[in-house]
């Protein structure tokens, strides 16, 4: 056991008095043991400087040899000195809070076992002046800390739809021993939230979720000890360094939650895909019953057999005002065959599957619903609508039905900034299928475009009929038959 391995705080008043902690002493991170309970002085004491709220800090230390290291707390505040331990040796953890024992003290010390003179040493006391509590601990780094030089958020400005994430860059990669974590609050942190960050290299985000309409996010990043749990009370003590400083001015980041923007459709675009002989299928020409006019995707009829497509591009689509667009249609991928009347097309669609979606009827439409491309369930086919605005956003309501009594369910894909996934049961028992409808808007990808693909042989549990098919509100394309597409629309939306 050492006896003059010492561990000091720095307090002022009578002997009773809990001190305060603010500098550190020993052979192990200071240059000796300094003086006893009897002279005190200041003598080879390495003090702390002012951290996170009422903390103080060593900063980096670089221990003086590897094995056994000791130390003690000391105090030196208003020309008080004073080595404080627990009265005996004791080995400490790192990232774990201890409570001193706040007695003048030349016996006894902490000691930590060193493994490599490259390691660095942070040591944080939670107060420090007249009348400090004796809580303090420590992080053991395999190297230097590193510090947090940029946080930015995304949205900049959120809505109430909106999660924020918060990324953090550093001014390195961590050493081992050191993590990234987000603390936040909307009551001005009478109470908060601490949250890891995942990343790596120099680069580590989090998430805040959601909230509600004008409330006030105060946030800002810090780095502690690795993989800890940190109650928001301790997040002070646990702060090695964090971004106010000279990045944020000594300011926390905030933001105050919007209104979600109103959206006003500008536009809307109809497809009616499926062959053109009158037998097994028909376009639909000149202003339908609604007054819409519609984009015919027409593929070749081989007498009520399904022929595969073999037209790849439908270009100059036009809108259901009949304004012809820049839009492409393109087949990307090949499987899609087309069939119709002849093969369950559905001749006298039912106005109530498509309100049941929540909108009007536009696609109850019997030209259109009589007709179709289907998808084998050997392939996996796509096509995408290009030529689309960057600065709109779309969305997509999918009509899929095929007339008799087999249960058919296919899974449909929407690939543009985002990626939406839905089922749907084209054909049920009842010889009825049902609208996947999205609700909501999505931008295109980075080339202007969105990819849509449908996929046979999956199987869901529940029945999508006209009156309950709103059960999905995202999905891609609802076919006719085994899986494929019977009609579309494209809503275009100017978001505001």
């Amino acid at each position: 056991m050492k006896k003059l391995l010492l561990l000091l705080f720095v307090f002022v008043g009578l002997i009773n008095v809990v001190r305060a902690q603010n500098a550190i002493v020993g052979t192990g991170f200071s240059s000796g043991w300094g003086s006893d309970c009897t002279t005190p002085t200041a003598a080879n004491y390495t003090n702390f400087v002012a951290s996170a709220g009422t903390t103080y800090t060593s900063n980096d230390l670089t221990p003086n040899g590897t094995g056994n290291q000791y130390w003690r707390l000391a105090i030196n505040w208003s020309s008080t000195y004073f080595q404080i331990s627990n009265g005996s040796d004791m080995a400490i953890t790192p990232g774990v809070i201890t409570n001193a024992t706040v007695t003048c003290t030349s016996t006894g010390a902490y000691y930590r076992n060193v493994s490599a003179l490259t390691n660095r040493y942070v040591f944080k006391t939670l107060n420090a002046g007249t009348a400090p509590t004796g809580k303090w601990l420590f992080f053991e780094l395999s190297g230097a800390s590193a510090t947090v030089n940029w946080v930015s958020q995304s949205p900049s400005t959120p809505t109430v739809n909106d999660a924020v994430t918060i990324t953090a860059t550093m001014s390195g990669a961590l050493p081992t021993g050191q993590g990234v974590y987000l603390r936040y609050s909307t009551d001005n942190f009478s109470t908060s939230t601490i949250a890891s960050m995942s990343g790596s290299g120099t680069t580590y985000s989090a998430t805040i979720s959601a909230k509600s309409l004008s409330t006030t996010v105060k946030y800002y990043v810090f780095t502690s000890g690795s993989g800890l749990t940190i109650a928001s009370a301790d997040a002070d003590l646990y702060t090695i360094n964090w971004n106010a400083g000279g990045i944020n001015g000594g300011s926390n980041y905030l933001y105050t939650v919007a209104a979600a923007p109103s959206t006003t459709y500008i536009g809307k675009y109809l497809f009616d895909f499926g062959p053109t002989a009158g037998t097994n299928g028909d376009n639909t020409t000149g202003a339908d019953a609604n007054g819409n006019y519609w984009n015919n995707i027409t593929a070749p009829d081989a007498g009520g057999a399904g022929i595969p497509i073999t037209t790849t591009t439908f270009s100059g689509l036009k809108n259901s005002a009949n304004s012809t667009s820049s839009y492409v249609l393109t087949v990307t991928g090949a499987g899609f065959v087309s069939n119709g009347i002849r093969n369950g097309g559905l001749r006298s669609p039912y106005i109530s599957q498509f309100m049941a979606a929540g909108s009007d009827p536009e696609l109850a439409i019997g030209t259109a619903t009589e007709d179709f491309w289907y998808t084998p369930s050997t392939s996996t086919p796509a096509f995408k609508i290009s030529g689309l605005n960057a600065n709109k956003k779309y969305r997509f309501k999918i009509f899929g039905t095929r007339n008799g009594a087999v249960l058919r369910t296919a899974q449909y894909t929407i690939v543009g900034a985002a990626t939406t996934v839905g089922i749907l049961n084209n054909s049920t028992l009842a010889g009825m299928g049902g609208i996947v409808y999205t609700p909501s808007t999505y931008a295109p990808d980075g080339d202007n475009s969105y990819k849509l693909n449908s996929q046979t042989g999956y199987t869901t549990a529940t029945t999508y009929f006209g009156n309950n098919s709103s059960t999905y509100d995202t999905g891609i394309i609802s076919p006719l038959n085994v899986s494929g597409v019977g009609q579309f629309t494209l809503t275009l939306a100017s978001t505001v």
